[in-house]
């Protein structure tokens, strides 16, 4: 098994969670909307998958990282808030959400992955 992660790679995500959004009612109430990115201006970009983020996350990219958490990190806080209901709290407990995934990602053995007990 391999060392933890250096500590400012999760950190570092973690930043980027309080830094892009503060959680407010407005952004757990906005509407979750699809990119305005126009599809067609953009059709020799392939898209990366959260499987390849996270490939490329065990290897030390700290921006599939950081992809990551833009990616789900609004879609996260509000099911975090609807079952808390504090706004206070939704900011503390997506961090650890998010760190404890980006661990397991880090550290999950691809033999045991699909495994029952692993």
């Amino acid at each position: 098994m391999s060392a933890d992660p250096p500590a400012s790679m999760i950190t570092g995500f973690m930043g980027l969670i309080l830094a892009r959004d503060r959680i407010s009612a407005e952004f757990l109430c906005a509407p979750l909307r699809p990119s305005r990115i126009d599809p067609m201006a953009t059709r020799s970009i392939p898209l990366v998958t959260d499987e390849q983020l996270i490939e490329l996350l065990k290897k030390g990219d700290r921006k599939a990282g950081d992809t990551l958490v833009m990616r789900h990190n609004r879609l996260v806080a509000r099911a975090v808030y609807e079952v808390v209901r504090d706004l206070a709290a939704v900011e503390d407990l997506i961090q650890e959400i998010f760190m404890k995934a980006f661990r397991k990602a880090i550290f999950t053995i691809p033999s045991r992955a699909n495994s029952p007990c692993g």
